[in-house]
């Protein structure tokens, strides 16, 4: 994503004078201007603020329908280890931006889980933040990812598997996933970023997600270059239909943040929901760029299947095409790439 990509993506997720005012602050200007120790409690405040706004949503159960939930605060982690069964690995979700518990986006992976039965699967809901502005989200990502991180190292302090732990986020999730990679005392075995929100956090001097937020970090890019990020930013990177929009029955515009608007952006979250419920939906491609994959020159390199039970010995770029709607999947057989 270029610098007036990002300039108009984020001025239409923010009020673009607020942006102007906080930006003209230097620390310089804060710290002289005010007490110190009066800033040093109101950062306080503001981490107490943070903190009270994230919790850990646990379902338990076999189905979605059925499933019965439990709300704990992110800062209780010896609660939480408690809803943990040993026996299963952990998969713990972050959604993304002004995203809540009952949206389709998170209703869709977290019943697919359920489904299948065989993880825990943890909601990171800080949907009581992620509806301010995107700027101040932007400013506040990291102190989230490192509240979570806290709180992960010491469920791994009390017994939680740490091999078998997964960690999953949308959008601005998956960049706070990054971060929490980042900040745990702990080398994570997986991240996975399903469309990484682009817009700030690909300019020259901002940190994002990458190959060094855990030992495997797979992406999947469906609107890169608008509210996801178009770069290789992973350990491997797959990019469905080329990896921006527009996707297979979604349109290349809409009304800014309406459902038709983040259709591209959303058909991340659905395609690794299919890929829980069916391994070998998603045949992907070894390949240099998207035309080569979709001109044939590629077709004799390595395929692997994208989503939930990818091998982590992965690396590169992979590409592969979907349907314009459910189920996404194109099985091997039914690839026009492969014949």
């Amino acid at each position: 994503m270029n610098i007036l990509q990002t300039f108009f993506i984020i001025k239409i997720l923010f009020n673009f004078t607020v942006a102007q005012n906080l930006l003209s602050k230097s620390i310089f200007d804060i710290f002289t201007n005010n007490n110190v120790d009066t800033q040093l409690r109101a950062m306080k405040e503001e981490n107490d603020k943070i903190s009270a706004g994230i919790k850990i949503k646990i379902h338990t159960g076999y189905t979605l329908e059925f499933a019965t939930t439990t709300d704990i605060p992110i800062n209780e982690p010896e609660i939480i280890y408690h809803y943990i069964d040993n026996t299963k690995p952990l998969v713990m979700y972050i959604h993304g931006y002004r995203e809540h518990p009952a949206n389709e986006s998170i209703r869709t992976v977290i019943g697919a889980y359920l489904d299948r039965g065989t993880d825990n699967i943890f909601l990171v809901d800080w949907s009581d933040l992620s509806f301010d502005s995107y700027l101040n989200l932007l400013l506040q990502v990291k102190d989230m990812a490192r509240i979570i991180a806290n709180t992960l190292d010491r469920l791994i302090e009390l017994g939680l598997d740490l091999d078998t732990f997964h960690l999953i986020g949308h959008s601005m999730g998956a960049q706070m996933a990054g971060f929490v990679g980042k900040y745990s005392k702990y080398t994570l075995p997986r991240i996975t970023g399903l469309d990484p929100a682009g817009p700030g956090f690909y300019l020259p001097t901002a940190e994002h997600i990458n190959d060094k937020s855990a030992k495997f970090v797979d992406i999947l890019h469906t609107d890169g270059g608008f509210y996801g990020a178009l770069e290789n930013t992973g350990t491997v990177d797959f990019f469905a239909n080329g990896g921006k929009r527009a996707q297979p029955g979604c349109p290349f515009l809409g009304v800014p943040l309406t459902p038709t608007d983040l259709c591209n952006h959303w058909r991340s979250w659905r395609i690794y929901a299919e890929s829980i419920k069916d391994p070998y939906a998603f045949p992907a491609v070894k390949c240099p760029s998207y035309r080569d994959y979709s001109e044939g020159n590629c077709k004799d390199n390595n395929v692997v299947y994208y989503g939930y039970s990818i091998s982590t010995d992965v690396r590169g770029s992979y590409f592969f095409d979907t349907n314009d709607k459910s189920p996404y999947g194109k099985s091997f057989e039914s690839s026009e790439i492969f014949r």
